[in-house]
């Protein structure tokens, strides 16, 4: 599937001879990068289960419009990274945002708006905000179920290309 002709795969081989993907691109701070993050994700679907794709395509929408929302982004000039690194045992999802809205903490329930934070640590096994020099990165993590484990990514015998 062509994402977009910025977007960035890189395949390697991890320590027990499986391969691990990782795709970065950037995109235009507007809504329509949920899509794009999204069909990033449905890559996926052949070696993940079912239930943790339907996770992994939340969480997406998620930390995209957190950066969105949150980082008051202009999308005329801003631009977001989302990040996906799928390996053996674990996926993650990240999105860089070019904003010093550090945000520490979930808002509450009872906030009316804002509970992507609160949605992705109930369905995360592990996520957290960070500062990494002038850009905001959130991110979530999902284990891979363990007999899933040997099938995550692709058939070892033959590496894709990265387009």
């Amino acid at each position: 599937m062509d994402l977009a002709p910025d977007a960035t795969v890189r395949w390697r081989g991890d320590v027990d001879g499986g391969w691990v993907a990782r795709q970065r691109i950037e995109l235009q701070a507007d809504p329509s990068s949920c899509a794009v993050a999204r069909r990033m994700v449905e890559q996926m679907q052949e070696a993940l289960p079912t239930s943790l794709v339907r996770d992994l395509l939340l969480v997406a929408d998620e930390l995209v419009t957190q950066a969105l929302l949150v980082g008051h982004l202009d999308p005329a000039r801003d631009m977001i990274i989302f990040e996906l690194d799928a390996g053996r045992f674990d996926v993650t999802l990240a999105v860089e945002d070019p904003t010093d809205a550090f945000r520490p903490r979930p808002p509450t329930r009872r906030e009316e708006q804002g509970l992507g934070l609160v949605i992705i640590e109930r369905i995360a096994d592990r996520w957290g905000i960070e500062r990494v020099g002038h850009v905001t990165r959130t991110w979530a993590s999902f284990a891979v179920p363990t007999s899933q484990n040997a099938d995550v990514g692709v058939d070892a015998r033959s590496e894709p290309s990265p387009g």
